[in-house]
């Protein structure tokens, strides 16, 4: 049974922030999977490839720093950073343990 401690909930703006970052995120691999299926448009040396890279790498920043700026804002423990989960619809954030 996982047990997850309430931490604190983000505002509103954090919040969204983040769930599209997530969503984008997710979409970006999803469209990479089904592209490179025998697509040769999808190849690695493509600009088509090229550019889910580039929008996946800039995506995952974003998604990096918000999570950095989230720990400086609440005073957070970087060292647990890998275990907090925010939960979208309330915007609570959990420690996982």
């Amino acid at each position: 049974m996982e047990i997850k401690k309430f931490i604190v909930q983000v505002n509103e703006p954090q919040k969204n922030e983040i769930e599209k970052l997530f969503e984008r995120m997710n979409s970006l691999r999803s469209l990479s999977l089904t592209l490179s299926t025998n697509n040769e448009l999808f190849n690695e040396n493509s600009y088509l490839y090229e550019k889910v890279l580039e929008d996946l790498s800039s995506t995952q920043k974003k998604y990096d720093q918000w999570w950095a700026n989230i720990i400086k804002v609440y005073n957070l423990d970087q060292d647990k950073m890998a275990y907090y989960q925010i939960d979208f619809s309330e915007g609570n954030l959990y420690l996982l343990g």
